[in-house]
């Protein structure tokens, strides 16, 4: 076999000109493999690990008000999130009854969605891109395990990100169809994302930005319709945190916003229909100075204040052992390290030819460069899961690159397999409620504060020495919130006889042992 051979068969195996029905049907088994194996992951031993969270238990308490009580207010334990978690754990609890696996079920429901929605999408572009962003799901600490815990910002970025992403797919493919439904959408869940949590506003901020940078590279505005979607986008988010701010504490302004927002888009539909066909050229200067400026500040302020924290993203061994309480081997730390570098690089590379070398993806290649510029002016905390959105981005950027190019896929695919199947063996060998030993790791989010995986813990000991010995009084001398959460909504689906009379003490138990607490029966 000649060199054109190999050339030929390579090509027809991974770029989609080459690809035959049966090379597609070959596609399509490996990705619904890759499917599958990603909801077990997502599923397996869903009620015990993680151990329940204190802000997953209080979720499940507010969606119990809500169901006894109704909604008294439109915002979410703090003035920048929203009620999506609690609202859709309160129709969780109605189909399937009060339990861990409910409150924690709608987590995997958003992110299949999204997921699904996403394959859809790649699938468009060709068979390989789909395989490629699936392998990076999997080879993930962070996507693997964020659909198991039961947070607003874990629950529905992916869902939400899938349905922009595939709207502006929609609209870049066919910029001459008017593609109402496709802005409508953007519009409508952009506002959603952002009222679930701010965080996500910066999406549609930084793509506003990146997409002023095209024009001034290009000269011209070639993307106006996409450019008055998130300049639309930013206005309503706008309108909305006036309203989450100053006047989300009564029910009054969540009807009122539920009728403004709606008119307020069909208006802007309208306007972006209307005006955004032609292209537009514009003598702009050369920025190439100020370009080199922007990046380099935008690089180093996301190093500074988030580059150690985004490295344990990529690698893996750390968010796991925060997760799971995990005692990472020295073998699987150097392994995961090594991919973990490997994918950095190849994140670094991607964006230095689709930003100086004028690639194919530039406007998405800045908009994640503008995303981690603006990621330390919307939060410095360093807590993993505000990670969520932009390593969402890079791994449909990184999806779209490897489609095009079959010698980076054979590059990449083994290296994101391995490093998949020593994450994933590695958190199901934590999967054992009776481990004598639990890690104990802290992580420090910034502004003093720390989290903790005995966070996680399972709090199965506890609520058995509750019930055997009928305590009615428990003492918290330290981490009240995170234990006493837990403990509520334990009580909450089954409830134990108690005595007043009998009380103990709720400590962590720093050194991991005994199941990670010291508890203590004083009457």
């Amino acid at each position: 076999m000649n060199r054109s051979d190999i050339t030929e068969t390579i090509n027809s195996l991974f770029h989609k000109k080459y690809q035959t029905g049966k090379n597609l049907l070959i596609y399509g088994l490996c990705m619904c493999g890759l499917l599958i194996l990603l909801v077990f992951c997502w599923t397996y031993k869903l009620s015990d690990f993680p151990g329940l969270h204190g802000d997953e238990a209080w979720s499940g308490l507010k969606a119990y008000y809500y169901l006894y009580v109704g909604i008294d207010k439109v915002h979410g334990m703090n003035n920048y999130t929203g009620i999506l978690q609690p609202l859709s754990t309160l129709i969780s609890f109605k189909l399937f009854g009060i339990n861990v696996v409910s409150l924690r079920i709608c987590g995997i429901f958003f992110n299949l969605a999204g997921l699904v929605i996403l394959l859809a999408t790649f699938w468009k572009i060709s068979g390989s891109s789909a395989i490629s962003f699936l392998l990076i799901m999997l080879q993930s600490a962070l996507l693997i395990s964020a659909p198991r815990i039961a947070w607003e910002v874990n629950t529905f970025t992916l869902f939400f990100i899938s349905i922009m992403a595939a709207s502006i797919f929609s609209i870049a493919r066919h910029p001459e169809k008017k593609n109402r439904l496709a802005i409508w959408l953007f519009l409508i869940f952009s506002l959603l994302g952002s009222y679930n949590h701010i965080l996500f506003s910066c999406i549609s901020l930084a793509g506003t930005i990146a997409l002023i940078f095209v024009s001034v590279v290009n000269k011209k505005i070639t993307y106006k319709k996409e450019l008055f979607l998130f300049l639309s986008s930013i206005f309503n988010q706008s309108f909305l945190f006036i309203g989450m701010y100053y006047f989300s504490e009564n029910r009054i302004s969540g009807i009122i916003g539920a009728f403004f927002f709606p008119i307020i888009i069909y208006l802007q539909t309208a306007f972006i229909l209307k005006f955004s066909i032609k292209e537009i050229n514009f003598p702009f200067p050369d920025f190439r100075y100020l370009k080199h400026f922007f990046l380099i500040t935008a690089g180093a302020s996301f190093v500074i204040f988030h580059g150690h924290s985004f490295f344990d993203v990529l690698t893996g061994y750390r968010v796991i052992a925060y997760l799971y309480a995990i005692d990472t081997s020295y073998f699987l730390r150097i392994g995961l390290s090594f991919c973990g570098c490997f994918m950095a690089a190849g994140i670094i590379y991607f964006l230095y030819l689709d930003i100086f070398k004028s690639g194919r993806y530039p406007a998405l290649a800045y908009t994640i460069v503008v995303y981690a510029a603006l990621l330390p002016l919307y939060t410095q905390s360093t807590s993993y899961r505000y990670y969520l959105a932009i390593y969402i981005l890079i791994a449909i950027y990184m999806a779209c690159h490897l489609s095009k190019h079959p010698g980076r896929q054979i590059l990449f695919w083994p290296v994101l397999f391995v490093s998949g199947m020593l994450l994933n063996i590695a958190i199901f060998k934590s999967f054992d409620l009776n481990r004598p030993h639990l890690a104990t790791v802290e992580i420090p989010v910034g502004q003093g504060q720390k989290e903790q995986s005995a966070h996680f813990y399972s709090k199965a000991p506890i609520i058995d020495f509750l019930i055997k010995n009928r305590i009615g009084r428990i003492n918290y001398p330290k981490d009240r919130y995170f234990i006493e959460q837990p403990i509520l909504f334990y009580h909450l689906i089954a409830p134990w006889q108690a005595f007043p009379s009998r009380q103990m003490k709720i400590e962590l138990d720093p050194s991991g042992n005994n199941k990670g607490f010291k508890l203590i029966y004083e009457h």
